[in-house]
C-alpha cells in the first residue's frame, strides 16, 4: 500500500482546476445568450468543463438532463430504468453519479427537475481526487439554486405539444443588517475569494408544476416539486445555508420497444435494426405509480482570513416508492413477447456529509492553492414486491393487454435489501511552478462496504475494500490566448462478488491520460482534447469455477472533442464535434462485440444564433448521432440521425420575455437510448412549446 501511495502521488490529481474555473475565461457555446461555457483553470488549464447556464436552461427548456447533450460535445443519450433514472454517457462511459454541489445527489431512481438547477457542469479528463466514485467519461455536477443577497422574484408559464403545461415561480427575498448593500451574488456555500461578506438573512423558494403526455408512449407526466432554501450570515465571512426540497412525480414506468429483425443475426452478418417505433409494449395509460422524493442540506462555510476558507456539509435524501408495472420482460421470437408485472414497495436514504478546507499560500516563491478534505457517503434502501415472469405473452404486430388479468397470475416474492458505506479522505494542490505553467496535483484514499440480501435471509456483505486514487495535470500557456495541457488520472469503482478462494473482488480500477489545447480571442475560441481512457479489472464470471468470479475484463476508448465558438456582428456560431473508438480489450463474455452497445463512434453539434438590438433573438441548432450497434454482441445496427431545433425569443418589454421553440422539428424516427435488442427507447417526435416569462 505504501509503495502504491509513492507511486501515485508525483501523478495524481485536480479536480480542484475545474471547480476554481475564472469566469473571464469563459466562451459561451450555446443558444442565445447561453452561457454555456467551455472553461479550465484559473489560467492557462484546457481542462474540458463545460457549463449549461441559467440563461442556456432559459432558451433550451430541457425537461430532464438529457435533453442537454446537444450542449456537449462527446454526451450522448442514455436510458435507465423506464426513465425514471437519469442517463447519460460522456466519451462513451455511462455516467455512474451525479453531483449536486458537490455532494451524491438523490441517486434513487431520480430525474432532477431543472427548475431548481442554477447550471450544470459537465466535467471531463480527471476528477477522482475531489469527486470520488466518478465515470471514466467524466463528472457531472449540478449547482442549485440559492439564495442571493437581493429582492427579485420571476414567474414563468409554458404550453406545448403533448398537452404540455409547466408553471415555475421563483421568489427570492433578504434582509440586511449591515448598511452596505452587497451585489446580487449567490448564496456563497464557497465563499471562494470573496471576504467583508454583509451580515443579515436572505430566502428563496422555487416551485414546479407540471403535466402533460410523454412521446411517444403517451404515458401521463405529472410532477410537483418545492426547493427552499434560507442564508443566514451572522457574522461578515461567515454563512449558513438550510436547504429543504421534495419532488413528487407520477411518471408511469415505460418499457419502451423492440427490435424485431435482431434475433439470429451474427456479428459476421450483421443486420440493419427494424425497430417498432409504433408499438407501445406497456399498459394503456400506464400502471398505478407514486414517488416521493425529500432532500435535506445544512451548509457551513466561514473564511477565516482572506487565505483560508473552510466548508462543511450534511445532506440527507428519502425516497418512497409505490408502484405497479406491467409490460413485457423479453423478446423470446420476432412475432412474441413474454408478458411481466410487478408491485412493490421501495424505501430508499442516503446521508452525505463533507468538511472541507481551501488555502492559498506561498512555498519561496511559488503560489499554491491547496484543497482538502473528508468525506462520508452512507445509503440503505428496502426494496419488497412480487413479479410474475412470462405470465402471459403479447404479440411484437399488435400488443394488447385487455385480456392480462393481473391478479389471477402467479406471482414470486422480489427482495433488494442493501445498504453501502463509504469514507474518503482527499487533498489537491494547485501549484503556479513557473510564469506559464501550472502544476496541478491530487490524491484521494477511499474505504467502502457493501451489503445485500436478496433472499429474505439478511444482509451479508457482497463488497468491500480500499484505495487510493488520483490525478495530475500539467497546464502551459505558450502565448497570449494559446494554452496546452496534459493530464493523467486514476479512478475507482466498487466490484461485487467473491473469487473461488472466498476474497471480495479488488475495486475496478480507470485510467485516464488526456491532452488538451485551447486558443482564445475576444470573439473566437478553440478547445480541442484527445484522450485514452481504459476501464480495468471489471468482473465477470471466473473461467474455472462458474460460482466465482474473477475482476479480469477490461475496456478502452480512444477519441477526440473538440468546442468552437464564433462571433461576426449579430452572428454566433458554436460547433461541437468528437471521435471515439471503442473497444472490449478483455471480453467478459465469449459474446460480446469489440464496440460498446449503444454509443456511436462519432457526433456533431451546429449552432447558430442572431441577435437584433430591438431584443429579438433567433437560434438554430443541428445535432447528428452517428451509427450505433443495439446489441452487446455488435449483431445489429441503429443507423444515424440527424435533429434540427430552433426558437426564438423576444423581449416584449422590461421584465417581460416571450419564447417560442421547437425540438426536432424534421419529425424524424430515431432512437433515444438503446442496450439491447428489447431494450429500445425511441426519441420524442417533434417538440414546441411557448413561454412566457416575467419578473414579479
Amino acid at each position: 500500500m505504501l509503495w502504491r501511495a509513492l507511486r501515485v502521488l508525483p501523478l495524481l490529481a485536480c479536480a480542484n482546476c475545474a471547480l476554481a474555473a475564472d469566469p473571464a475565461d469563459d466562451r459561451s457555446i450555446g443558444p442565445i445568450d447561453s452561457r454555456v461555457t467551455v472553461t479550465g483553470a484559473r489560467g492557462p488549464s484546457t481542462a474540458a468543463t463545460t457549463t449549461v447556464a441559467s440563461p442556456a436552461l432559459d432558451a433550451w427548456q430541457p425537461q430532464r438532463l438529457e435533453d442537454l447533450t446537444a450542449l456537449h460535445p462527446s454526451a450522448t443519450t442514455d436510458v435507465a430504468d423506464g426513465g425514471l433514472s437519469t442517463a447519460i454517457k460522456l466519451r462513451g462511459f455511462g455516467v455512474t453519479r451525479l453531483y449536486a454541489d458537490g455532494l451524491p445527489d438523490t441517486a434513487r431512481m431520480f430525474v432532477r427537475d431543472l427548475a431548481t438547477v442554477d447550471a450544470v457542469r459537465f466535467l471531463s479528463g480527471p476528477q477522482t481526487a475531489a469527486y470520488g466514485l466518478a465515470s471514466p467519461g467524466g463528472v457531472v455536477d449540478y449547482r442549485l439554486k440559492q439564495a442571493v443577497w437581493a429582492d427579485r422574484s420571476r414567474a414563468e408559464v409554458t404550453l406545448g405539444s403533448g398537452h404540455w403545461r409547466r408553471a415555475v415561480v421563483d421568489l427570492n427575498r433578504h434582509a440586511l443588517a449591515t448598511a452596505s448593500e452587497p451585489d446580487a451574488a449567490p448564496a456563497s456555500t464557497h465563499l471562494a475569494a470573496r471576504t467583508h461578506t454583509p451580515t443579515g438573512w436572505a430566502w428563496r423558494v422555487v416551485a414546479a408544476m407540471q403535466g402533460g403526455q410523454s412521446q411517444p408512449a403517451s404515458l401521463p407526466l405529472r410532477q410537483q416539486v418545492v426547493l427552499g432554501t434560507v442564508l443566514w450570515s451572522p457574522l461578515p465571512d461567515a454563512q449558513l445555508t438550510l436547504a429543504l426540497e421534495e419532488q413528487r412525480s407520477a411518471q408511469p414506468f415505460s418499457f419502451g420497444t423492440v427490435i424485431s429483425n435482431g434475433l439470429g443475426a451474427t456479428a459476421a452478418a450483421p443486420r440493419d435494426a427494424e425497430v417498432r417505433y409504433d408499438q407501445r409494449y406497456v399498459l394503456p395509460g400506464g400502471a398505478p405509480t407514486l414517488r416521493i422524493y425529500q432532500r435535506m442540506a445544512l451548509t457551513g462555510a466561514w473564511a477565516t482570513s482572506a487565505t483560508l476558507h473552510w466548508r462543511a456539509a450534511l445532506q440527507r435524501a428519502r425516497v418512497a416508492r409505490d408502484e405497479t408495472l406491467v409490460g413485457f420482460w423479453s423478446l423470446e421470437s420476432p412475432t412474441e413477447l413474454s408478458g411481466y408485472t410487478t408491485t412493490y414497495q421501495d424505501r430508499y436514504r442516503q446521508w452525505d456529509g463533507r468538511v472541507q478546507l481551501h488555502w492559498q499560500t506561498r512555498l519561496g516563491d511559488v503560489p499554491h492553492e491547496v484543497t482538502a478534505g473528508l468525506d462520508s457517503n452512507r445509503s440503505r434502501w428496502r426494496f419488497d414486491g412480487v413479479q410474475s415472469i412470462d405470465g402471459f405473452r403479447l404479440s411484437v404486430a399488435q400488443p394488447d393487454f385487455s385480456t392480462v388479468n393481473t391478479a389471477a397470475l402467479t406471482t414470486t416474492p422480489r427482495i433488494n435489501h442493501e445498504q453501502r458505506r463509504e469514507a474518503a479522505v482527499w487533498a489537491t494542490d494547485r501549484m503556479q511552478v513557473h510564469e506559464r505553467l501550472q502544476l496541478s496535483l491530487g490524491l484521494r484514499a477511499l474505504r467502502y462496504h457493501v451489503a445485500s440480501d436478496r433472499t429474505g435471509a439478511g444482509p451479508a456483505p457482497v463488497a468491500q475494500g480500499q484505495g487510493l486514487a488520483g490525478s495530475a495535470q500539467l497546464d502551459w500557456r505558450l502565448a497570449a490566448g494559446l494554452a496546452t495541457s496534459l493530464a493523467y488520472g486514476e479512478g475507482q469503482q466498487p466490484n461485487r462478488g467473491l473469487t473461488r478462494e472466498g476474497q471480495f473482488l479488488p475495486a475496478e480500477r480507470s485510467h485516464q491520460l488526456e491532452w488538451g489545447a485551447r486558443w482564445w480571442a475576444p470573439e473566437h475560441s478553440l478547445r480541442l482534447a484527445a484522450y485514452r481512457l481504459v476501464q480495468a479489472g471489471v468482473a465477470m464470471r471466473d473461467p474455472q469455477d462458474r460460482n466465482a468470479v474473477v475482476a479480469d475484463g477490461a475496456r478502452r476508448v480512444l477519441g477526440w472533442d473538440a468546442a468552437l465558438q464564433s462571433a461576426w456582428g449579430a452572428w454566433t456560431w458554436q460547433a461541437l464535434g468528437n471521435r471515439l473508438n471503442s473497444r472490449q480489450i478483455v471480453r467478459t463474455s465469449a459474446t460480446l462485440g469489440d464496440a460498446f452497445v449503444g454509443v456511436p463512434p462519432y457526433s456533431a453539434r451546429l449552432q447558430a444564433t442572431w441577435r437584433s438590438a430591438a431584443g429579438l433573438q433567433l437560434w438554430l441548432a443541428a445535432a447528428h448521432t452517428g451509427p450505433r450497434f443495439a446489441d452487446a454482441a455488435n449483431t445489429t445496427r441503429l443507423a444515424g440521425h440527424t435533429l434540427l431545433h430552433g426558437g426564438a425569443q423576444a423581449t416584449l418589454q422590461p421584465g417581460l420575455v416571450l419564447q417560442l421553440g421547437v425540438r426536432n422539428a424534421t419529425n424524424r424516427r430515431h432512437v433515444e437510448g438503446v442496450t439491447a435488442l428489447d431494450d429500445v427507447y425511441a426519441g420524442a417526435l417533434r417538440q414546441w412549446w411557448v413561454t412566457a416569462r416575467w419578473a414579479l
